[in-house]
């Protein structure tokens, strides 16, 4: 028989031996968990999920599982041998003798201890998952209510007894806390956001061309728009300006105020941002301060409306309805669109039409020419729409398209 003598200490020895079995435990136990089931759910995503470590990586969940297993196999008979020797530990003779028994006693409790801390492991994890899943139950029941809540305030009104008369209108400083406590729910729960702003949205469409009676003045012939919406538009546009930097057109998320009505009113500081206002009706209406970036205005009467000191970025306009007294005052625009309008005479310079893509579909007064980045024919609105984009990529290097017709002759020739 023959000897070999291997240069490794022992210890050193079964501990890389033990290594390389649970290396091979490791890669066993992850072919045997990666066989498809009929269930068509993977075994090993399953039993991660009960001990709520889903975002673990594989490789490294199987070897904190097995390790565990090893250290417990490994407590676990150790405990028995302590057990199996003292059962047959002979009665102590000597001093020497008391000391090994305490020191087994010592060890018996220690690897009792030992084991049932990391038997209790999994068991603790997956007790950890309970109460993080009740937590957040709880906690979603909880906004739940308090959005139910502020809806409930949204709509508070109250009795209002003036000169003998008595009659009911919206309560604003309830209507208000309830905007501030949906905008506080908003921040504390990004999953609820689009939600609360379409509540709100919803809140300024129905709310914002009733005048409330008792803020009425005879002696100012056009009122301020209501506080409560004024809060609203201007919660729904803040939460809207992060979305807006560095995103093309067609990413944006427009908050859809198609058909909004704010007539006869004088409305300040209010910033329209990736809003949809087709078909809006802001007649007779005074804008002043107001910023419009991303916004489409498709079919919108501006008859007799005035805007002053107000910007304009990004804004198509289309098929708009002006007047004679509809008036753009120190206002700014930056590549806007306009398509199948009539421009009135003195609404727009020329240097502010410069700002603006647009196409032959377009009526200019007399005196405005059309800019020389405009087609001089009707591109379309799939066209239209590209022919924009480009123009707002690089503005002083555009080109504008030929027609197809124009092409054709001039090739002829």
């Amino acid at each position: 028989m023959y000897t070999i003598d291997i240069p490794i200490e022992p210890k050193l020895f079964w501990g890389l031996f033990y290594l390389f079995c649970l290396g091979l435990a490791v890669v066993f136990v992850y072919g045997l968990l990666s066989i498809p089931q009929h269930s068509g759910e993977d075994p090993l995503d399953r039993l991660k999920s009960k001990f709520g470590a889903s975002s673990i990586h594989d490789g490294l969940f199987l070897c904190a599982m097995l390790l565990w297993m090893a250290i417990s196999l490994s407590l676990t008979c150790g405990l028995l041998a302590m057990i199996w020797e003292l059962i047959w530990y002979s009665a102590p003779a000597t001093r020497g003798d008391y000391t090994d028994l305490r020191f087994a006693l010592l060890r018996l409790t220690a690897l009792t201890a030992t084991l049932g801390a990391v038997i209790v492991l999994p068991l603790s994890l997956i007790r950890l998952k309970l109460n993080n899943e009740q937590t957040k139950t709880a906690t979603e029941s909880h906004i739940t209510d308090r959005i139910n809540k502020a809806i409930e305030g949204l709509g508070a009104d109250k009795t209002v007894k003036l000169n003998g008369n008595e009659w009911t209108e919206p309560n604003l400083e309830v209507r208000i806390g309830a905007l501030h406590s949906l905008n506080r729910i908003s921040e504390d729960s990004k999953r609820d956001q689009r939600a609360i702003e379409n509540i709100i949205i919803d809140y300024v469409l129905g709310c914002a061309s009733i005048a409330i009676p008792s803020l009425v003045s005879s002696q100012k012939p056009i009122q301020r728009l209501r506080r409560d919406v004024e809060i609203a538009l201007n919660s729904t546009s803040n939460r809207n300006k992060d979305s807006l930097s560095g995103k093309p057109l067609e990413e944006l998320f427009f908050r859809d105020f198609r058909g909004l009505t704010i007539t006869n009113q004088r409305v300040v500081s209010i910033a329209f941002d990736s809003a949809l206002l087709n078909t809006a009706n802001f007649c007779k209406s005074r804008f002043h301060g107001c910023t419009l970036s991303y916004v489409n205005l498709r079919a919108v009467n501006l008859s007799d409306v005035l805007f002053s000191n107000s910007s304009f970025d990004k804004c198509a306009f289309r098929r708009i309805k002006f007047s004679k007294k509809s008036k753009f005052a120190n206002c700014e625009f930056h590549e806007c669109a306009i398509r199948e309008t009539k421009i009135p005479s003195k609404l727009l310079t020329q240097a502010q039409i410069s700002s603006f893509f647009g196409d032959q579909t377009v009526e200019l007064p007399e005196g405005i020419c059309s800019p020389a980045h405009w087609p001089n024919f009707d591109l379309g609105d799939a066209h239209y729409y590209t022919e924009w984009l480009k123009w707002c990529d690089d503005p002083e290097n555009y080109t504008p398209p030929v027609q197809q017709d124009d092409q054709t002759s001039e090739a002829a020739e």
